[in-house]
Order: C-alpha cells, then sequence, then structure tokens
C-alpha cells in the first residue's frame, strides 16, 4: 500500500489527529509486512478449513404445551377455554359470557378422540391468508382473525409470521361493553 505519509501529517495541525495518523500508518505498515506475499490469485487453493458444529434444524422451533381432556367436537386449529378440571372445549365466539377470562389456548393435535393437546406459546402453521406482522384477535365466531373486534371479549393472542402461521402469545383480554 502506497500512502505519502508525510505531507499528509504536515496538512494535519491537530495533534491528538496527528497521533492517531501516526499509529494507523504503523498499524498499517505491519499489516503490509505480515501479509507481504499473499495475493488471492498466487498459487493453488489451500485445504478447506474445519467446519462448525452442526446448529439446530431451521424448522425446529420451542412450544410450550399440554394434553387435556376434551369433547368428541374439539378439532384441531380450534381455540379453546377451560370448561372443567383438565377439560378444554372449543369456543364458538368472543363473547363475554363465553369466554369471561380469554381464550386458553389452540388445539395443536388430537391424540386420541377424546383428548387434545394444547398450544399456549409458539409457531403455529395451516392457516390461510395471514399478513405478516400484523396482530391476531379473537373473532366474533371464534376463530383467528386480523380485524379487532368491536364487542365482546377483545383478546390478542399472536401475530402472523407467515402468510400461513403465527406466533400464538396470548395477551391479556379485555372486556367490551
Amino acid at each position: 500500500m502506497i500512502v505519502k505519509w508525510k505531507p499528509l501529517l504536515k496538512e494535519i495541525t491537530d495533534k491528538v489527529v496527528q497521533e492517531d495518523l501516526y499509529k494507523l500508518k504503523l498499524f498499517l505498515e505491519q499489516f503490509d509486512f505480515t501479509t507481504e506475499g499473499i495475493k488471492g490469485d498466487d498459487g493453488a487453493q489451500g485445504d478447506p478449513g474445519p467446519s462448525g458444529p452442526v446448529g439446530p434444524s431451521a424448522t425446529t422451533v420451542p412450544r410450550l404445551t399440554d394434553v387435556f381432556d376434551t369433547d368428541l367436537a374439539t378439532a384441531v386449529g380450534d381455540l379453546v377455554v377451560v370448561s372443567g378440571t383438565n377439560f378444554v372445549s372449543t369456543i364458538a365466539d368472543n363473547a363475554n359470557l363465553t369466554i369471561p377470562f380469554g381464550i386458553f389456548g389452540l388445539a395443536l393435535s388430537k391424540p386420541t378422540t377424546t383428548t387434545v393437546e394444547v398450544i399456549f406459546m409458539g409457531l403455529i402453521a395451516g392457516f390461510v391468508g395471514l399478513t405478516p406482522g400484523q396482530p391476531l384477535f379473537v373473532s366474533t365466531s371464534g376463530v383467528p382473525t386480523h380485524t379487532k373486534p368491536v364487542t365482546g371479549t377483545v383478546q390478542q393472542i399472536g401475530f402472523a409470521t407467515r402468510t400461513n402461521e403465527f406466533f400464538l402469545q396470548i395477551r391479556q383480554h379485555m372486556r367490551q361493553i
């Protein structure tokens, strides 16, 4: 690297800047010395370096779930509410009487006809027409929607991450009057 340092140092009158520039000059000269003869196109390609450790799968996302008893009508994808000891039921709307304390979670899978794995937090796929980055609420018909309801219980349940999935993160509910 060819730099005309002396004229450059004379043009700068600030002593601190001169000292910093001189230190930079020394560093660059040392760098030039240590990299002398190393050029990108000189000689054959060397052996590849070591590879890093294997990371987790890109699709592995932790989820917070648990299994509960339910009725035959509860389906995967339904929003559910606690309706008895270790028992959850599908909600049909966002009425204050239906979900007085908000939703409990979402039916993620049905291991048997009378049990359901409920997700409380995590990524959920299998939806259609979501707008990434937009919040989701419990609709007046009891399903996830981007439209904040003006009646019943208003509860944000997460954010769309893709057009077909959202991150479930149940927020505190608010009762509309």
